[in-house]
């Protein structure tokens, strides 16, 4: 996949804000702060990957906090949690968004999300190179795996979410909610 550039006016004034934002089809989009139990899920997944990267050996890196990700010239997408191939993260800037994928992402949904925006923002990651988007649905404690070959598959909490990137990642759905 090519290099995405950004259109450097649109670059410039997302740089601007001061609040929490997302370059949305060459629109820059406010997005809400989380709550508690979004931050605390978050959290959880954020130190569950990152344990697993650690004591596996695992070639990859994750990176929680809405690092901005730049999909093509018109948006710049922030994940709750991104895991990146090592090789990548070495060839991240150091400030600025970053130009390539995630392997993974995922999107804890909060109260204010509709289920359509989600799933859209999933099949844009998708788009744009991830491998798998997890979706984290907190109350229904729920995760929607979606594929590139956009099938889904839903793990409930009793269920173990394995993943085939970072390779060998597995987990109790439920730990995610602890």
């Amino acid at each position: 996949m090519a290099t995405p550039t950004l259109d450097e006016s649109l670059i410039a004034a997302l740089a601007e804000r001061q609040d929490r934002c997302e370059l949305v089809d060459g629109e820059i989009v406010t997005v809400t702060p989380a709550g508690f139990n979004h931050g605390r899920v978050l959290a959880k997944i954020t130190h569950l990957l990152t344990h697993f990267t650690i004591t596996s050996g695992a070639h990859a890196v994750v990176i929680a906090g809405d690092s901005g990700f730049i999909w093509d010239a018109r948006n710049v997408r922030a994940p709750d949690v991104a895991v990146v191939a090592a090789d990548d993260a070495m060839r991240a800037p150091k400030t600025g968004f970053v130009p390539f994928s995630p392997l993974i992402v995922v999107e804890v949904v909060s109260p204010s999300d509709s289920w359509r925006d989600v799933h859209a923002k999933a099949l844009g990651w998708l788009d744009h190179g991830a491998k798998a988007v997890w979706v984290v649905e907190p109350e229904d404690r729920l995760v929607v795996v979606h594929l590139p070959d956009r099938s889904t598959r839903e793990f409930r909490a009793d269920d173990v979410l394995s993943a085939e990137a970072p390779p060998g990642f597995s987990c109790q759905v439920a730990a995610f909610f602890r």
